[in-house]
């Protein structure tokens, strides 16, 4: 797959590997690497980008996706081919399913092929709710008509609205969204090669109380660097706090830290949210986010009078 026709005579051409790795973070570490090795690259040197046999389809989650996404992003350019080798499968679900070449134009999001794939987001400032509201909007239509996807919506807004304000990722943000209906869940992920979180609260004067990390101090109620008025007081906590059932299905990466929140099942049965951060010894350089949602766990939707406003309306 190649994302640019330029071809120059007079370009050497850089060659990277991308292997298959048994967990998300281990692949998230070789794409850390990767942008390591190339971080001086000449600006007319080509890239070939080039999949294990061993990558497939089933293989290929939301967490791979977007930081694919933003890695291909980093490097186009006009004075530059980049390129993309995999096998049969993985080539014709990103070229014809996922219209991947496509996003690195001018369009911030194109239709898939199939109804369960959402396809990928290009976040910006200018559409930062359009997406979630519009998706909503598709998912009460096509699969949970009568479910209240209110918490869902307001989840995706924080998400697209902390990536806007705060990421400063230079256009290099993109979300993923997928309905497993094998298992019941819509998965998604979110990832943008901005300054990350630690250094976006440090800018900002923000300290976090000790023994907490950055990522995890901002996942706090009214902790924010307030980079746009909209946006001041909320954070990830609004995100957190809207999940259903069990915290366990969210984890963000940023810098150095992996901020994942649980939840503790006292004997009673009662449930608490707990939280841990791990520190990693590769440091990546922006903010991924990721998590399921059961949707299970949905509850009916409140019918006001005889209509459903959201499946009127017109996205």
């Amino acid at each position: 797959m190649q994302t640019d026709n330029l071809n120059r005579p007079d370009t050497m051409t850089r060659y990277e590997y991308i292997e298959r790795c048994q967990s998300p973070y281990d692949w998230v570490a070789r794409i850390s690497a990767i942008r390591c090795r190339l971080e001086n690259i000449s600006p007319t040197d080509n890239i070939q980008f080039t999949f294990s046999d061993e990558i497939d389809l089933q293989y290929l989650q939301p967490i791979h996706i977007v930081t694919l996404a933003c890695l291909l992003a980093s490097y186009i350019s006009p004075s530059r081919k980049v390129t993309l080798r995999a096998g049969e499968s993985v080539e014709n679900f990103l070229r014809e399913d996922l219209h991947l070449e496509q996003y690195f134009s001018d369009a911030p999001h194109i239709g898939a092929s199939q109804l369960s794939i959402f396809n990928l987001w290009k976040v910006d400032n200018e559409q930062t709710f359009g997406y979630s509201h519009s998706l909503s909007a598709y998912l009460k239509r096509s699969y949970f008509k009568g479910k209240d996807l209110s918490a869902f919506t307001n989840a995706l807004n924080e998400l697209y609205a902390n990536v806007a304000d705060h990421a400063d990722a230079n256009g290099i943000a993109y979300s993923y969204i997928h309905f497993d209906e094998k298992i019941g869940k819509i998965k998604i992920a979110f990832c943008d090669f901005g300054i990350g979180i630690p250094t976006c609260l440090k800018r900002a004067g923000i300290t976090p109380a000790e023994g907490c990390g950055y990522v995890q101090w901002a996942t706090k109620p009214g902790v924010s660097a307030k980079s746009s008025q909209h946006n001041a007081g909320k954070g990830l906590d609004d995100v957190i706090s809207s999940l259903p059932g069990k915290y366990d299905r969210l984890k963000i990466l940023s810098e150095d830290e992996l901020f994942i929140v649980g939840e503790k099942i006292a004997p009673d049965g009662t449930c608490s949210r707990i939280e841990k951060t791990l520190y990693q010894p590769l440091c990546f350089k922006g903010t991924l986010i990721h998590f399921e949602y059961d949707i299970s766990e949905l509850e009916n939707e409140e019918i006001i009078g005889e209509s459903d406003l959201l499946n009127d309306f017109d996205w």
